[in-house]
């Protein structure tokens, strides 16, 4: 029978263009995890009426983006491995809000672009510039 489930391997590194030498590695999502990264990024209330209200004006829906966590989901998620670090040369803890606040926009971009390629399965290879340098330097590094 085909083989229908998601695969947990990490991708990677992939190089950052926005970032010198900047990389990282990620796994894919499997689809509970995706529906419920929309289900974080969109929530809908309805607030009904007050009791002995007499107009329909006191309905009310709210639709709300809240993207911040559904980035933070992701990144939780998918972000396996980098070798990103703060103006101190700490590495950025990515799975935190912290870590995501103060990272600059360009580069959460890109992440996030690159996670998505990654669970979309579209063409990666240019980011993918792994050599037998590289590869056993990574290997090599105790970080």
């Amino acid at each position: 029978m085909p083989l229908a489930t998601v695969s947990r391997e990490t991708v990677g590194p992939l190089y950052l263009e926005t970032v010198e030498d900047g990389w990282i590695k990620v796994r894919k999502m499997g689809y509970g995890k995706h529906l419920k990264r929309q289900e974080l990024a969109a929530r809908v209330s309805q607030q009904m009426p007050e009791k002995g209200s007499k107009t329909k004006d006191d309905r009310r829906l709210d639709y709300t983006m809240l993207a911040e966590d559904s980035q933070l989901f992701v990144f939780r998620e998918c972000l396996v491995d980098h070798n990103l670090e703060d103006e101190n040369g700490l590495k950025i803890d990515l799975h935190t809000r912290m870590g995501i606040e103060n990272l600059d926009g360009k580069v959460g971009e890109e992440i996030d672009k690159l996670i998505d390629m990654v669970n979309e399965r579209e063409d990666i290879s240019s980011f993918l510039k792994i050599s037998e340098t590289s590869l056993s330097s990574l290997e090599s590094d105790p970080s």
